[in-house]
Protein backbone atom coordinates (compact mmCIF):
# COMPACT_ATOMS: atom_id res chain seq x y z
CA UNK A 1 0.00 0.00 0.00
CA UNK A 2 1.14 3.50 -0.77
CA UNK A 3 0.95 6.31 1.69
CA UNK A 4 0.86 9.76 0.21
CA UNK A 5 1.60 12.75 2.35
CA UNK A 6 0.22 16.13 1.48
CA UNK A 7 2.89 18.46 0.18
CA UNK A 8 3.58 21.08 2.84
CA UNK A 9 2.56 24.52 1.69
CA UNK A 10 2.68 28.08 2.95
CA UNK A 11 0.90 31.09 1.47
CA UNK A 12 1.04 34.68 2.66
CA UNK A 13 0.51 38.18 1.37
CA UNK A 14 2.97 40.81 2.57
CA UNK A 15 2.69 44.39 1.32
CA UNK A 16 1.03 43.26 -1.90
CA UNK A 17 3.39 40.39 -2.68
CA UNK A 18 1.94 36.88 -2.61
CA UNK A 19 4.50 34.35 -1.43
CA UNK A 20 3.58 30.73 -2.14
CA UNK A 21 5.77 27.85 -1.00
CA UNK A 22 4.78 24.34 -2.06
CA UNK A 23 7.27 21.70 -1.03
CA UNK A 24 10.68 22.94 -2.14
CA UNK A 25 9.31 25.45 -4.67
CA UNK A 26 8.72 29.11 -3.95
CA UNK A 27 6.67 31.47 -6.10
CA UNK A 28 6.16 35.22 -5.73
CA UNK A 29 3.54 37.37 -7.38
CA UNK A 30 3.47 41.16 -7.10
CA UNK A 31 -0.14 42.32 -6.85
CA UNK A 32 0.99 45.91 -7.50
CA UNK A 33 2.06 44.88 -11.00
CA UNK A 34 -0.88 45.22 -13.40
CA UNK A 35 0.54 42.37 -15.51
CA UNK A 36 0.10 39.87 -12.68
CA UNK A 37 -2.74 37.63 -13.86
CA UNK A 38 -4.98 36.38 -11.06
CA UNK A 39 -8.19 34.41 -11.58
CA UNK A 40 -10.59 32.97 -9.04
CA UNK A 41 -13.06 30.17 -9.66
CA UNK A 42 -15.78 29.03 -7.31
CA UNK A 43 -16.80 30.81 -4.14
CA UNK A 44 -14.74 30.95 -0.95
CA UNK A 45 -15.77 28.03 1.23
CA UNK A 46 -16.84 25.85 -1.71
CA UNK A 47 -14.86 22.68 -2.39
CA UNK A 48 -14.00 23.80 -5.93
CA UNK A 49 -12.75 27.29 -4.94
CA UNK A 50 -9.28 28.17 -6.20
CA UNK A 51 -7.13 31.12 -7.15
CA UNK A 52 -4.90 30.73 -10.19
CA UNK A 53 -1.79 32.83 -10.75
CA UNK A 54 -0.94 32.66 -14.46
CA UNK A 55 2.66 32.66 -15.68
CA UNK A 56 3.63 33.30 -19.28
CA UNK A 57 5.70 30.30 -20.27
CA UNK A 58 5.26 28.19 -17.14
CA UNK A 59 2.42 26.24 -15.60
CA UNK A 60 0.09 28.32 -13.44
CA UNK A 61 0.36 28.28 -9.65
CA UNK A 62 -2.89 27.31 -7.92
CA UNK A 63 -3.97 28.14 -4.38
CA UNK A 64 -6.82 26.01 -3.00
CA UNK A 65 -8.91 25.97 0.13
CA UNK A 66 -6.66 23.23 1.51
CA UNK A 67 -3.77 25.71 1.55
CA UNK A 68 -5.45 28.84 2.96
CA UNK A 69 -8.55 30.18 4.65
CA UNK A 70 -10.41 30.90 1.40
CA UNK A 71 -12.51 33.78 2.73
CA UNK A 72 -9.59 35.61 4.36
CA UNK A 73 -7.33 35.06 1.34
CA UNK A 74 -10.00 36.31 -1.07
CA UNK A 75 -10.61 39.38 1.06
CA UNK A 76 -6.89 40.15 1.13
CA UNK A 77 -6.56 39.71 -2.66
CA UNK A 78 -9.50 42.02 -3.29
CA UNK A 79 -7.54 44.89 -1.76
CA UNK A 80 -5.46 44.82 -4.96
CA UNK A 81 -7.86 43.10 -7.39
CA UNK A 82 -11.39 44.22 -6.43
CA UNK A 83 -12.97 42.36 -9.37
CA UNK A 84 -12.16 38.94 -7.88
Amino acid sequence: AWHTRPTPSHVRIDHGVVDIVVGQRQHRFDLHNERTEVEMSGKPGDGDWQVVFRRRSLAPVVVTGRMVDAEAFTEALRAWHPAL
